[in-house]
């Protein structure tokens, strides 16, 4: 949880930053936030990634084993993550069905 915090806390300011000079000093007007928030997601992800790769606590306690090309294509581990996956989708999928239900 620090490290998301950390990288937060650097992010949240910049995205303020992004946004006023997307929206407001370029001509793309309200087009450059979600432009400024993609920019803010993705320096987020790599922030992570790169502080998970670097973290001693992770290398000592080994949570993370870095990126495996081959497990991407992997059946069986692609199957535990539907396990998971599958009904979080429906869970979402039925809250907005019930919020846009006519009834």
């Amino acid at each position: 949880m620090k490290a998301s915090t950390y990288v937060l806390c650097f992010t949240s300011p910049l995205n303020v930053g992004l946004n006023v000079v997307l929206v407001h000093k370029t001509t793309l007007g309200f087009l450059g936030s979600p432009i400024a928030i993609s920019i803010t997601y993705w320096l987020s992800f790599f922030i992570l990634a790169i502080f998970t790769a670097l973290s001693p606590s992770h290398r000592s306690n080994k949570t993370w084993a870095g990126i495996q090309l081959r497990k991407i294509f992997d059946v069986t581990a692609a199957m535990e993550i539907l396990k998971l996956a599958i009904p979080g989708i429906i869970m979402v999928a039925t809250e907005w069905c019930e919020s846009y239900s006519p009834f």
